[in-house]
């Protein structure tokens, strides 16, 4: 799967990038997200998160997606709250080039994460 996203245009890549949910979003508040995304936004503890957190939160994610034309995107089963929003913050100061790479190398990582538990799934089916 690395290898065909890596093969797409910069113009496929933002694609994929502003196809992205918000992390704590409108989405997540209207009960939107796929399954994978509520499970995985819960577990990185984002439902708990204070009215100031998610202000904060909601004004940087605004401000970035101002800045570079998507979503922020950071791997949450690989982070807890307090990096999710400490990354936002530093990922700010970043380039566009840049941050369209960390955000398709993040959408990797959520991918493989996810494969490895569909494929987990039909393996232990299989078993049964």
């Amino acid at each position: 799967m690395d290898s065909v996203i890596d093969s797409l245009s910069e113009a496929e890549k933002v694609n994929i990038l502003e196809g992205h949910p918000d992390l704590a979003g409108r989405l997540a508040d209207a009960n939107l997200l796929t399954p994978e995304s509520t499970r995985e936004q819960k577990e990185a503890g984002l439902d708990l998160l204070t009215v100031e957190q998610r202000a904060l939160l909601k004004s940087h994610n605004d401000e970035y997606r101002r800045k570079f034309g998507f979503t922020f995107i950071i791997c949450a089963r690989e982070n807890k709250a307090n990096a999710i929003l400490a990354g936002l913050d530093n990922r700010l100061s970043n380039k566009r080039d840049v941050e369209i790479e960390t955000g398709i190398e993040e959408v990797k990582k959520i991918a493989r994460l996810r494969t490895v538990d569909i494929l987990s799934k039909v393996t232990l089916k299989s078993k049964l």
